[in-house]
């Protein structure tokens, strides 16, 4: 008797366990049924969006992808990942989009997303196309929590180089809030494009389609630049440059309209005597010529130690023409010669005015570089009365820069510039009267190599 109540009570127990059993087997079948649990976040879109997808639904994701996720990540995962909040939860609510359908998905992806941190991340993915895809965990796209778009900006421009006052457009859009010309360098200023300011203020108005019509009179490098940003969070941010070379043909003089090239200009000793009036587009009759005996003539790079005085009309500029000799010697750093210089004598200078002085392959070019490394910046000099030396120059090889000097070439084409205004603002006068007198010297270490 005591064996058979014991017998009785273990097939009690066991029928129990086993209706327990078969209901707990019950249950899990109805909630994987059903789409999971939505106790803890997993709500019913992210669950569909599983165990659709690996039960009922087909299709790619759902039959191989999916179909796996869905019973284990949705069935399983139902209850326990997306129940739970678990990372698989957000992988199979978001990527089934073949199983239970992309809208349902991309919402199982952002319910899944608010049942856990890892959950959350998968969410908020990249592209519904890749959720479509059962790719990526969490790829939501625009329907999970993280699907802003981000700031972009498109700008083009109808012509990389160009001459002065030749016709440049440039076409840009943004998807943005907002956009600035921050960042743009121009050597000369233009109408329509500024260095700074707004450039549009309005996601409306940045998405519209822009066009600026523009005509660079200022010749050298003009980088264009968009600076975008748009609204989150989080804020992002975009630019977007286009470089325009503007390039003067050889012999082109290239000063702004408002100052005039000197045809004839006044030149004297430096005690005023001798004054002559001369043609100062050309070497030879400035610096060639001395002051003190003109029956002679010297060919670049002139007149030993010539010391003059130049007369220059306020709003004019000279400009100088020479050649360097095919045969002129290259500057030897070990002798630091030959060389040369062009100095000045503040005693007989014009008090209180300012110079640039240049030498460059385009006349009136008084527009340095805008990097200082550029070899270029030692062939311009911004000089006051006070100062006394201005450009060194020294003949060296194609592809050899010397520096601390303006490196010329054998055989090339010069203009030495001269105007009472200081660099990069030619139309600036720095001259306060009509006409400034400056005192110019020729020195250098070329004596007996005249004219070669």
């Amino acid at each position: 008797a005591t064996g058979r109540r014991r017998d009785r009570r273990l097939g009690d127990t066991y029928v129990r366990r086993l209706g327990h059993g078969l209901g707990l087997a019950v249950s899990v079948a109805f909630i994987a049924a059903c789409g999971g649990s939505s106790d803890d976040g997993g709500s019913p879109p992210a669950g569909a969006g599983g165990g659709a997808a690996g039960s009922s639904s087909g299709g790619k994701a759902g039959s191989s992808t999916a179909g796996s996720g869905g019973s284990m990540a949705a069935g399983k995962g139902g209850s326990t990942a997306a129940g739970a909040g678990g990372t698989k939860a957000g992988a199979a609510g978001a990527g089934g989009k073949a199983g239970a359908g992309g809208a349902s998905a991309g919402a199982g992806g952002a319910s899944a997303g608010a049942g856990g941190a890892n959950a959350g991340a998968a969410g908020a993915g990249a592209s519904a196309g890749a959720a479509g895809a059962g790719g990526a965990a969490g790829a939501g796209g625009k329907a999970g929590a993280g699907g802003a778009s981000v700031a972009s900006v498109q700008l083009t421009a109808s012509a990389t180089s160009l001459n002065p006052k030749e016709a440049l457009t440039l076409s840009w859009h943004a998807d943005a809030d907002v956009c600035r010309f921050d960042g743009s360098v121009l050597p000369g200023a233009l109408a329509g494009w500024p260095s700074s300011g707004d450039a549009c203020i309005g996601a409306a108005a940045c998405a519209a389609p822009h066009t600026v019509n523009l005509a660079p009179s200022v010749w050298g490098k003009y980088t264009f630049q968009l600076s975008c940003k748009k609204g989150g969070p989080p804020e992002t941010a975009a630019q977007k440059a286009v470089q325009v070379d503007v390039t003067v043909p050889p012999g082109q003089c290239v000063a702004p309209p408002g100052i005039t090239r000197s045809k004839l200009g006044r030149i004297s000793l430096p005690s005023g005597q001798a004054v002559a009036d001369v043609d100062v587009t050309k070497w030879l009759p400035v610096f060639g010529v001395p002051r003190y005996d003109t029956t002679q003539s010297f060919p670049w790079p002139g007149a030993f130690n010539s010391d003059l005085k130049f007369y220059i009309p306020k709003d004019q500029y000279w400009s100088i023409e020479f050649k360097v000799g095919d045969n002129y010697p290259f500057y030897d750093k070990a002798t630091d010669k030959p060389f040369g210089t062009w100095a000045s004598n503040d005693t007989l200078t014009t008090p209180l005015a300012g110079y640039t002085v240049s030498v460059t392959e385009s006349c009136g070019d008084f527009m340095p570089p805008a990097d200082p490394k550029d070899p270029r910046s030692d062939c311009f000099s911004e000089w006051w009365a006070a100062q006394v030396y201005g450009v060194l120059w020294a003949v060296a090889p194609e592809g050899t820069n010397i520096p601390g000097y303006c490196t010329l070439r054998r055989g090339k084409t010069y203009y030495f510039n001269m105007i009472a205004a200081l660099p990069g603002k030619p139309l600036v006068s720095a001259c306060p009267e009509k006409v400034c007198k400056i005192n110019m010297k020729h020195l250098g270490t070329w004596n007996g190599t005249q004219g070669m």
